[in-house]
């Protein structure tokens, strides 16, 4: 498990170091229900992560994509 966080990191920080617009999506536990439309997002650590439906997850995304306001910003997710 160490090894995986290790390798999050890094790829977080070679992402980070680049000069194109991104955004790290940490999303949690992911599950196939049906969608809900309650997601909580945040810049900080989420005290109490949950799970949530991959539809919110997607549906997340795509507003991410297209809207710049978290731009070079990791965004953590939970259900």
């Amino acid at each position: 498990m160490a090894t995986a966080y290790a390798d999050v990191a890094a790829m977080e920080r070679l992402v980070s170091g680049g000069a194109l617009d991104w955004t790290i999506v940490r999303l949690n536990r992911l599950t196939d229900g049906p969608a809900t439309g309650h997601l909580q997002m945040s810049r900080d650590l989420l005290a109490r992560p949950r799970s949530h439906p991959r539809v919110d997850a997607a549906a997340l995304l795509v507003r991410l994509a297209l809207n710049p306001a978290h731009n070079r910003a990791p965004v953590n997710v939970s259900g």
